[in-house]
């Protein structure tokens, strides 16, 4: 037997002390639980719709002593991924599913339109669903396949880009005024092999509509069409400022994504300016000139690149397979 420390005696068990530990431990469990009422009441649900969740299993359940328990992470994995039930605390439903699926209102939101046309609209495009507590969901990936298919409809944050693009384009019954002909010849022009550098054209929501900037240049690098006599009296120098003013803002939305400017050519070429103008010259790509602006394009510019970038590469293993 180990000698008895007289200074320092053995603790005895104090009952006090194992009460509350005890206490402490039951009130840690419970945290993690929850009475069906309570669940009701963070809910506002009365004893049938309670009961008729708990029956239903959508959360995960202990019997203690005769008691169902609720599982509160199960209970909260469950309200993250439904969007009937509201906690009367205020937090929003469904934020899990929202990450992956769309309800009808969202989408009636998103496109401007009303709930029910929504619905409508899931049925005429036969869009992939879920069913989520009896209510119809779609998801984001076949809702987004979808929406990058089609032209007619818009999102409200696309609409509010349409039209800052629409400040600096003109539609084609626009032009047609401006230079007093028909719609029909103006898409005959839009057609025609001698005017079809001088136009951009953009598609907004399916409906052609032309850049004022190009159109400017039409006007000036062709002599068969002119303003209206009446346009040219009353709109003429209101329009052209107008048009010239809005070609900046054409350039920062649309930023030229088919073309890149002579000073980026030269940089990734490794060239002066100058250079990269006598290769457009020879026709290694083609380039553009709006408003004062000369711009070439990148599908030419990369090709032409990338067989650049060869030769010099098969040059430097010749003359070292020489030495």
């Amino acid at each position: 037997m180990k000698p008895i420390d007289a200074e320092h005696p053995p603790a005895k068990p104090d009952g006090a002390d194992l009460k509350i530990t005890v206490k402490k431990s039951a009130a840690k469990k419970e945290r993690k639980l929850m009475t069906v009422k309570e669940m009701g009441d963070l809910l506002g649900l009365k004893k049938t719709e309670r009961y008729y969740l708990l029956h239903k299993n959508c959360f995960t359940t202990r019997t203690i002593a005769g008691k169902t328990w609720i599982d509160r992470d199960s209970f909260e994995e469950w309200y993250a991924n439904q969007a009937r039930y509201h906690k009367l605390t205020g937090e929003k439903p469904g934020q899990e599913l929202s990450r992956h699926s769309y309800s009808v209102r969202d989408i009636g939101e998103m496109l401007g339109i009303s709930e029910a046309r929504a619905y409508e609209l899931i049925l005429e495009k036969n869009l992939e669903t879920i069913l989520v507590n009896d209510w119809k969901r779609v998801p984001k990936e076949a809702f987004d396949r979808w929406y990058a298919g089609q032209h007619h409809y818009r999102t409200v944050e696309d609409r509010m880009q349409d039209r800052q693009i629409e400040k600096a384009t003109i539609s084609i019954p626009e032009m047609a005024a401006l230079l007093g002909i028909s719609k029909d010849r103006v898409y005959y022009i839009l057609k025609d092999p001698r005017y079809t550098d001088m136009l951009e054209t953009i598609r907004i929501a399916s409906r052609r509509r032309v850049t004022k900037r190009s159109f400017l240049y039409f006007l000036t690098q062709q002599n068969d069409f002119s303003l209206a006599p009446e346009s040219a009296q009353v709109t003429a120098q209101d329009t052209t400022q107008s048009m010239a003013s809005s070609c900046a803002d054409l350039a920062d939305n649309l930023q030229w994504k088919d073309y890149i400017s002579l000073a980026e050519a030269a940089s990734r070429a490794g060239i002066s300016r100058q250079a990269i103008s006598k290769f457009a010259d020879r026709g290694a790509f083609r380039r553009r000139r709006m408003c004062g602006v000369v711009r070439i394009r990148r599908e030419d510019f990369e090709a032409w690149l990338l067989a650049r970038q060869r030769n010099q590469t098969d040059g430097c293993v010749t003359s070292a397979g020489s030495r």
